[in-house]
């Protein structure tokens, strides 16, 4: 290693501090944030079960078309305070970019690159901020979490002696991620990628990195009697329905849609969707969020509507300029060193946006493409090329001091004023005898107006006694 990956600067401690301090500023900016959405009959509706049946906790609980129990296990554990559950959210978020420092070093053996891969993925919001923000939205970061620790286990059975156990321990950590989202499918993936750009095509190796899948796979098939039953009502009945919608909306809605979570899957949806990939996979997509703040009148996001093919090619001119003079100041020999990355970039990018078709759970191609940049900024390092690589610099970082400075008020199509506002006049009405059935969203504001009464509706909730927890949920929905 060079004296610059000797430098103390990018030694643990100080890695440590730096994403300590990092996360530290975005709980305190965030603080403001309340419940949202799901978050009133997830968190409060589970706590409402367990009281009616006189249970600290039940063991087992999943959905009709999703396999995943431990993510109803800990769903029912969200304290009732929401800065505390954000803080641990946080904490498991700061958690994986300690994991992808070390894994970062098994990948390159170089420390610098893995300090920087560390810190500007921690930085890149504009793909974590949902599930950072979003309390029943935290699978993915455990998933990010338990799937970055689960591809080090992986390369450590090619490091170490006791093979049998780091594979066993590959096993469970990857089924354990499997059971919280299926949003950790993606690692097994990645896993065998980085796999194959190591030790090319060895049969042993790509089995393994696939097992847990196949385990998986298998359960769900058991449970459900179907094959990944969610990826295929997404692909056919959502689709179908929001094909629908979008006919008999007018053309400025357009875009929203087929940028939504249930856009159709056809030519414009796939290319809108690899678009928001790529942009959110180099933190561009933090500006559009901030401008919600600082452009109340809409100005900004009415030019940019009327003006979306002009800005879309103004984007896709300045990627490929930069990465023109990036190959021209690397020169050959060095952009060799990049076409693993680049074959694993590209993988997971077309699994995000063509199999999973989402632009908001894809934490692991922001690793990949953390990983990219700081291997580029690295070498240009090295290259002295310091002009270059201030402007790489300038565009990654400065979205998220923007983002900032709008105390990350919005994320995905959330805003935390009207959770506030909302949240606040829920509070106001759960002194009442009965539950206000004409408040906003009143079918969230009853599970927290009966937990925060419970007591004294104790008598009239013991007929949702003995029910599963899936029963409880349509019984309660019907009823109240």
């Amino acid at each position: 290693m060079d004296n610059f990956n000797k430098n103390n600067l990018v030694k643990l401690p100080t890695l440590i501090l730096i994403l300590g301090l990092i996360n530290i500023l975005f709980v305190y900016l965030t603080k403001q944030n309340i419940w949202i959405s799901d978050d009133y009959p997830y968190i409060f509706g589970t706590k409402i079960y367990n009281l009616i049946n006189e249970q600290k906790f039940y063991f087992f609980s999943t959905q009709e078309n999703r396999f995943i129990p431990l993510y109803w296990f800990i769903t029912q554990f969200i304290p009732n305070n929401y800065l505390i559950w954000h803080t641990v959210v946080v904490f498991f978020y700061f958690l994986s970019s300690l994991v992808i420092y070390f894994l970062t070093i098994k990948l390159t053996k170089n420390l610098s690159i893995s300090f920087l891969t560390s810190i500007i993925y921690t930085l890149n919001y504009s793909i974590s901020i949902k599930a950072l923000s979003w309390a029943v939205f935290f699978g993915h970061i455990l998933n990010a979490f338990l799937g970055f620790l689960s591809i080090l286990i992986f390369l450590k059975i090619y490091e170490k002696d006791k093979k049998l156990v780091f594979i066993i321990l590959f096993l469970i950590i990857s089924l354990m991620n499997f059971f919280i989202t299926e949003g950790a499918l993606i690692y097994p993936l990645i896993c065998l990628s980085i796999y194959l750009t190591i030790y090319r095509f060895k049969l042993h190796g790509i089995i393994i990195s696939i097992i847990p899948l196949l385990i998986y796979i298998f359960i769900v098939f058991s449970y459900t009697g179907k094959f990944l039953p969610l990826l295929i009502d997404r692909m056919e009945h959502d689709s179908e329905r929001i094909n629908h919608t979008i006919s008999n909306k007018s053309n400025d809605m357009d875009l929203y849609y087929y940028r939504s979570t249930y856009a159709p899957r056809n030519l414009k949806g796939y290319t809108l969707r690899v678009f928001d990939n790529i942009s959110s996979s180099v933190n561009l997509s933090s500006i559009e969020n901030s401008f919600k703040e600082f452009d109340k009148n809409k100005r900004i996001e009415d030019i940019v509507k009327n003006n979306f093919k002009l800005f879309l090619f103004i984007f896709s001119f300045l990627l490929i300029t930069i990465i023109f003079y990036v190959v021209k100041f690397l020169g050959k020999d060095k952009t060799k060193n990049y076409k693993s990355i680049i074959f694993i970039y590209f993988i997971t990018l077309i699994i995000y946006s063509i199999i999973f078709f989402r632009r908001d759970i894809n934490i692991g191609l922001s690793f990949i493409s953390s990983l990219l940049i700081s291997k580029i900024l690295y070498d240009l390092y090295c290259l002295n090329r310091k002009l270059i690589l201030a402007i790489i610099l300038f565009f990654y970082i400065s979205p998220t001091i923007l983002y900032a400075f709008s105390n990350f008020k919005f994320f995905g199509d959330f805003s935390t004023e009207k959770s506030i506002s909302l949240f606040s006049k829920y509070e106001a009405n759960i002194s009442f005898d009965r539950p206000n059935k004409q408040i906003d969203n009143y079918n969230n504001f009853k599970y927290f107006y009966y937990f925060n009464n419970f007591d004294n509706n104790r008598d009239y909730l013991e007929k949702y006694r003995n029910l599963t927890l899936r029963e409880f949920f349509t019984e309660f929905n019907k009823n109240e």
